[in-house]
């Protein structure tokens, strides 16, 4: 899969570099809430904390957004209860290679002289691939977190596919993984600071240690 985006980022970002939609420097977010067990309360809180880290990150620039559609039986039992798929009624009107799997899966492990090699899994991927340069506005953005973290709640709107969100602009990356939290990254811990400051409250706890340590490298560097 690594390779397919790889090649699809030389075609929508040419002369640009940019082969990744990921960083170097990561933070990780709650959002639902540590005890918060009212569904739809932990729902309106985990999509109005999402789309602050996503508005104070990318805002309204121009994106790569990567959507992974993978097979899963219990989750294709609920879609039989949605009239259109959710998530490609938010995007049909925008322009999306839709590439077919499976993909190759890889993994780095050292050599003899401790260089980093990639090598390739015997397993593949069992998903499809959807990816476009787009700009997304933020209402729709909201729609797509609100999706994502009503999955396990009982949301009406749930949204199955894993998303991921890149901005070329400024190297950075977003990517709510449900309605406990969310990942974001950057190829500069520079372009992260500002939220760290700003939402520094919402890190999650079990990762604040290693977060406060990476910016506090960061000064001392």
């Amino acid at each position: 899969m690594k390779q397919t985006i790889r090649e699809e980022l030389k075609r929508l970002l040419p002369n640009t570099g940019i082969d990744s939609i990921f960083g170097d420097f990561s933070m990780r977010f709650e959002l639902g809430g540590e005890g918060n067990s009212d569904s739809s309360k932990r729902i309106e809180q985990a999509t109005e904390r999402g789309i602050e880290i996503y508005n104070q990150l990318i805002g309204e620039n121009e994106i790569i957004i990567v959507v992974e559609e993978w097979e899963d039986s219990w989750i294709k039992i609920e879609e039989e209860k949605v009239k259109e798929n959710y998530l490609h009624k938010l995007l049909k009107n925008y322009d999306l290679k839709r590439i077919k799997g499976p993909f190759e899966q890889t993994y780095y492990e050292e050599d003899s002289n401790g260089k980093k090699v990639e090598r390739i899994f015997e397993d593949k991927l069992e998903c499809d691939l959807s990816i476009g340069k787009i700009i997304l506005p933020l209402n729709e953005v909201k729609e797509i977190i609100r999706g994502i973290a009503s999955l396990e709640m009982g949301g009406e709107n749930f949204i199955t596919q894993k998303v991921y969100f890149f901005c070329p602009k400024n190297n950075t990356g977003f990517n709510i993984y449900d309605d406990r939290g969310c990942d974001i990254w950057s190829k500069s811990i520079k372009e992260l600071k500002h939220i760290y400051e700003n939402l520094n409250s919402w890190i999650l706890d079990y990762n604040r240690k290693e977060i406060n340590e990476m910016f506090k490298n960061e000064k001392t560097a």
